[in-house]
This record gives C-alpha cells, sequence and structure tokens, in this order.
C-alpha cells in the first residue's frame, strides 16, 4: 500500500487550489505524488463535482486561488458538458471530473502506486 502524503510537505499554492474546491463542495478531492515519475508535472488533483456548472465554477475557484497565490495559472481545457476538465498549473495538473466519467477514465488507477492524500472538506 502506497504512503500518504503529509500535508505539512505540500505547495501552498496546490493547498490554496484545494480549499477552493472543498469550498465550492468539490467531492473526493484526492491529490497524487507523482515526483519522479510523471514527466508532466510532480502532482495530480483529482475531484468530482455533480453538475457541469458545478465543475465550471471549481474551475473558475480553482483559477482564482492560484492568481490570488501568485502562482502560474496554465491553461484550463476541457469543457463542463463533457464531463472532464484539465487545468496545467505546471507544478500540478488538476483534473474535474463528473462523478460517472471519473470512473470511466480511473485515473487514480494509473497512479495507485504512488503516494495520496484524500482532500476533507
Amino acid at each position: 500500500m502506497p504512503e500518504s502524503i503529509e500535508i505539512s510537505t505540500l505547495p501552498e499554492d496546490l493547498k490554496a487550489c484545494c480549499e477552493a474546491l472543498l469550498d465550492k463542495k468539490a467531492e473526493d478531492v484526492t491529490i497524487l505524488d507523482v515526483k519522479g515519475h510523471s514527466s508532466i508535472t510532480d502532482y495530480y488533483i483529482i475531484a468530482s463535482g455533480q453538475s457541469s456548472p458545478q465543475l465550471k465554477a471549481m474551475a473558475e475557484s480553482a483559477r482564482m486561488a492560484l492568481k490570488s497565490q501568485e502562482g502560474p495559472v496554465g491553461t484550463i481545457d476541457g469543457d463542463p458538458a463533457s464531463g472532464w476538465v484539465v487545468m496545467d498549473a505546471f507544478a500540478f495538473v488538476l483534473h474535474l471530473f463528473l462523478g460517472e466519467t471519473r470512473d470511466t477514465y480511473a485515473l487514480e488507477s494509473l497512479w495507485k502506486d504512488r503516494p495520496s492524500l484524500v482532500m476533507q472538506g
């Protein structure tokens, strides 16, 4: 079983992003530590929402949280109506899903051997 991530070791902009998601009632906010195992990023954040409007609100809230942290705000891609929105924040990549879409792609299973943390609201 992989180890857990200590919240105190996470970058401040990542924590701010997760708090913004939880403020918008995101569910199952999971952080995966993929440092040294992904050429794209150090962390993945995966979260679920109940509706397309909620995904849009979650993405905007995360973007504003990063902007307020003066962290890099990369691109937001995907259409909330599709059930999947992605935001590249360089040090981490945020994946926002509708529940059924999250189950279909099962990104957590790709990194099941990496340390993780589930954030609670």
